[in-house]
């Protein structure tokens, strides 16, 4: 698998669509200032912007005397000009909140909420605001928030080899059983290559979410060393894993394949279980033929390990530090993403809001999709990629390929991931700013 399709929005969220000269703020009484960032025209940025001008204007209308100003700046200038040009709100990737916060640039959430009356728990589960906080203190309320993949199923497959669909919470080991058990029912052998019961490859997101499951990480805490984490032993047994699936047992396909054995479209024509981002699959939901023998759950864990979703997109929506309107850049955070309004609810039909109570008012618990998709923010711990900018570049040019060629060699798997370790270190040390 040399890359998962997955959904994009915490990039786009932070874009604004203009061309505007070097802004200088200048401040109008009962005004908050919101920083975004330009990029070019299309599709998705169309939808964000258009949501993000009906949002200033609803805001208005509810609070008359009140302004928004949105102030854009090219993306690369966006860390200095939120030194430079103090705005009020801040819309930003999880890769640049813990810069934020070590610098001060951040206010402390907490307060304003305890003012309003709220409990942040109502809003958002504890596993995901636990990544933008400090303490007791919240330095930002998450946006666009999404797993990194999902496990899509055949529903005709299943039915055909009479089993029941898969659960939530599973294990790694029943989804290997079912795999089997779906291949077996399919194929004219097991040693078919053209028909698997499940597609799963040494793509590095599966892989992390694996090793996360067994108590390890690909990386540091901080996030700037492999060595001792890529190597370590749970991302060995991981790997092995996934290789005796293909090699040994023969159920997942050769890991020599194509990429074309890894698109969601062979889902229910050669594999009845397949691995991909969520995006992926609300694309195949929405074919009248195929969508509705498509179901999604959440991804496993292995039977002696924990429960973890590794997070493709986060990011975060904060209040600068030198703010003059808080409590006005409060309630437009609120109305805009937190609370069940109608611009919020526009939101969050964009994957940009993940609050639990605007997903109550659309009772989304009661779509197969989307339920999956909020579900697993319970157990989110962000990517690797996402604290860190330049293993976006690592991940998806060479840490997949690599973990491809030590699968498909007849190397020892940890001797092949130390060198890979050691190479990683080096290539993200060359990589700082």
């Amino acid at each position: 698998m040399k890359r998962i399709v997955g959904w994009c929005m915490t990039s786009i969220l932070l874009l604004a669509i203009g061309c505007e000269a070097e802004p200088e703020i200048k401040r109008q009484p009962q005004e908050i200032t919101v920083l975004l960032a330009e990029t070019t025209n299309n599709p998705a940025g169309q939808q964000i912007t258009a949501w993000l001008d009906q949002s200033k204007t609803w805001f208005e209308s509810q609070y008359q005397s009140k302004a928004v100003r949105f102030v854009r700046v090219p993306l690369q200038d966006y860390d200095r000009k939120v030194t430079e040009l103090k705005p009020d709100v801040v819309v930003q990737s999880y890769a640049s909140w813990t810069d934020y916060r070590s610098k001060g640039l951040l206010m402390d959430l907490t307060p304003l909420a305890k003012n309003a009356g709220m409990n942040l728990n109502d809003y958002y589960p504890e596993s995901l605001t636990r990544w933008l906080a400090s303490g007791s203190k919240l330095y930002g309320i998450p946006v666009a928030a999404a797993p990194y993949v999902v496990v899509g199923y055949s529903k005709t497959w299943f039915d055909r080899a009479n089993l029941a669909y898969p659960k939530d919470n599973w294990t790694w080991e029943d989804f290997a059983e079912t795999a089997k058990k779906l291949k077996a029912a399919h194929a004219p052998t097991m040693d078919d290559p053209a028909i698997s019961g499940a597609v799963i490859g040494p793509h590095y997101s599966i892989i992390e979410a694996m090793a996360m499951s067994k108590g390890g990480s690909l990386y540091s805490t901080d996030a700037k060393t492999a060595n001792g984490f890529l190597n370590g032993k749970p991302v060995v047994e991981s790997m092995q894993w996934i290789k005796d699936l293909s090699v040994v047992q023969k159920i997942t396909p050769p890991l020599s394949a194509p990429q074309a054995a890894y698109q969601v479209s062979t889902l229910g024509k050669s594999t009845g279980m397949l691995i991909q981002g969520v995006s992926a699959f609300e694309a195949l939901r929405n074919d009248p033929q195929a969508g509705p023998q498509i179901g999604i759950v959440g991804l496993p864990h292995f039977k002696d390990g924990r429960r973890v979703s590794n997070l493709g997109n986060l990011g975060f929506i904060g209040i600068s530090s030198t703010s003059r309107s808080p409590e006005l850049a409060w309630e437009y955070i609120r109305s805009l993403t937190m609370d069940d309004t109608e611009v919020s609810r526009q939101a969050f039909a964009l994957q940009a809001s993940v609050s639990l109570v605007v997903a109550k008012a659309l009772r989304a618990d009661q779509d197969p999709f989307v339920s999956v998709w909020m579900n697993e923010l319970k157990y989110a711990e962000p990517s690797v990629y996402l604290k860190v900018p330049q293993w976006n570049t690592l991940s998806n040019d060479y840490m997949t390929n690599e973990f491809t060629r030590l699968a498909l060699g007849d190397f020892d798997l940890e001797q092949g991931l130390t060198r890979l370790a050691e190479t990683t270190d080096r290539k993200l040390a060359e990589a700082q700013p």
